[in-house]
């Protein structure tokens, strides 16, 4: 667990990282060294999960790389997936990132 202090509001306690893959933490299904290693840091104080439709393929080599759990969802429902994902973790211990359309949901 990740614990935040906001000052002069309150402590988040954080359990989960929930990321998108292709143009958040990778480029064409390729993770950089330099976020590998951020991902890496972030174990041992969080359940790190990836979300992605697998649009460039390579998720075995992804999930073997950053030893994280690699979840595919299904083209075409990434938004509601993505929601219905946090949610089953418990989006008041779950911080969610990513940058395109299909993440608004999670995001939220």
């Amino acid at each position: 667990m990740l614990k935040i202090e906001v000052l002069g509001w309150k402590t988040l306690e954080i359990e989960n990282l929930v990321m998108d893959l292709n143009g958040t933490i990778a480029v064409d299904g390729k993770v950089s060294d330099k976020v590998a290693k951020r991902v890496y840091l972030l174990k041992p104080e969080l359940n790190i999960v990836v979300l992605t439709a697998g649009t460039h393929g390579r998720l075995e080599e992804i999930k073997k790389r950053l030893q994280v759990e690699v979840v595919k969802i299904e083209q075409g429902k990434e938004k509601v997936q993505k929601r219905e994902y946090v949610r089953k973790l418990g989006g008041s211990k779950t911080v969610a990132i990513g940058n395109g359309a299909n993440d608004e949901l999670m995001l939220a």
